[in-house]
């Protein structure tokens, strides 16, 4: 499940990387790609892509929303509409590539049908190629990620997550928190939700183009914890 916003330039990074999955999974599964209201041609680029590829495994489903409403909103947009067990999400400009995946499972790992699975770029054994403001400020946001809310993990912010679709659903309905911060509310859920979240290696690469003001959104995302971590105080007290 990939949440897209104004990725039209840089949209044969996802095309790749999941026809190259494709060869490597051999099982049935769909992708779902969430327009987040883009303002170039993201979602006709989308669609150019459902209707051309050659896909033996996987089935593309594209959805849009009128407006950009936040990657949170995208989020919870495709999750409510996943079928499959399980629910991989990952970002659009593939840092973590889909095939992360298969790599975790030929570790052994044997999925629990209570835990959600997340990447970590501070994992001892994952790979990464970050910018040192990156690597910096991440690690002060996920310090105050674990003073405020119930998650005790050391990085809430890779896109690359993997959710029992039971779980996943029911944490993504009650979603309150539509933008950056929104992984925190999800995982939060999770462990009041009786949950347990767990970290795995990644290889991460930094793309251009991003999103995301380091310093800007930094600052918001950080009210936004502390404001989510008393809402879940507040929700699930007693």
């Amino acid at each position: 499940m990939v949440p897209c916003y104004n990725e039209e330039s840089r949209f044969s990074l996802l095309s790749e990387a999941f026809e190259d999955f494709d060869k490597q999974w051999g099982q049935q599964y769909d992708v779902i790609l969430v327009d987040d209201g883009s303002t170039d041609h993201t979602f006709e680029t989308m669609q150019a892509w459902a209707a051309e590829a050659t896909l033996s495994f996987g089935h593309i489903h594209c959805l849009s929303l009128d407006e950009n409403q936040g990657k949170g909103r995208a989020l919870q947009t495709g999750v409510m509409q996943a079928k499959g067990d399980w629910i991989l999400t990952l970002d659009a400009d593939m840092a973590t590539q889909p095939h992360q995946l298969i790599s975790w499972l030929k570790t052994g790992l044997e999925l629990q049908e209570d835990t959600v699975y997340i990447g970590s770029r501070v994992h001892s054994e994952s790979k990464i190629d970050a910018k040192w403001i990156r690597r910096m400020t991440g690690g002060i946001y996920n310090l105050v990620t674990r003073m405020f809310t119930p998650i005790r993990e050391l990085d809430t912010q890779c896109g690359f997550k993997l959710y029992p679709n039971a779980l996943g659903r029911d944490i993504f309905s009650k979603l309150r928190t539509p933008g950056w911060a929104h992984d925190i509310e999800v995982l939060s859920r999770a462990v009041k939700e009786g949950g347990e979240v767990k970290s795995l290696p990644v290889v991460w690469v930094h793309r251009e183009g991003a999103k995301i003001n380091v310093l800007k959104d930094g600052l918001r995302m950080f009210l936004e914890t502390v404001i989510i971590g008393r809402m879940i105080k507040q929700e699930y007290k007693g």
